[in-house]
């Protein structure tokens, strides 16, 4: 079938940045059913906060720098932070085997006029998503508790973009 003859059929192929962003509104609709899924990926950094606030940060205490001291939580706070970019990024780019595999997903998504590249892209995209959505939602906590002392501090989140890319292009 010539290239003519799909257009006529099928309609003309969706530019390159669309067919991305459909795949992240695809996502986006699918998670809108397993919202739990989504909405328990920020608790595991939050356990391991409260566990550094009460019994090991009771047992270290503070933590000493150049010219300050820092409570311990508040100094382990960003790690945490980046660690919950890195796991939102990287649970949604490792399932991409079983959508491949068991899930047939990208079997349905290809049989309509979105190139394997939009895939992919979209794919990063939302895995970029979900894990600025994870950072947000943290750096939400980690600003209520007071762990964070100036505006600086929000200069986190685009570090945070970036581990989020490198994580999902990493899946």
């Amino acid at each position: 079938m010539t290239e003519l003859a799909a257009d006529a059929r099928f309609g003309p192929r969706p530019r390159r940045r669309i067919g991305g962003l459909l795949i992240v509104e695809r996502n986006a609709m699918v998670y809108r059913r397993i919202w739990l899924i989504l909405f328990s990926g920020f608790f595991e950094p939050l356990f391991y906060l409260f566990f550094f606030v009460y019994p090991l940060g009771e047992l270290i205490g503070e933590v000493a720098l150049d010219q300050a001291t820092l409570e311990y939580v508040a100094f382990v706070a960003p790690a945490l932070l980046a660690a919950s970019a890195m796991n939102g990024a990287f649970y949604d780019a490792t399932n991409v085997f079983w959508k491949l595999r068991y899930g047939k997903v990208y079997d349905a998504m290809l049989s309509t006029p979105v190139s394997p590249g939009d895939v992919a892209v979209g794919e990063t995209m939302w895995a970029v998503v979900r894990s600025l959505i994870y950072s947000v939602a943290f750096l939400n906590i980690i600003l209520v508790l007071g762990l964070v002392d100036s505006w600086w501090g929000l200069l986190i989140l685009p570090a945070c973009f970036v581990i989020g890319f490198g994580f999902a292009g990493a899946g």
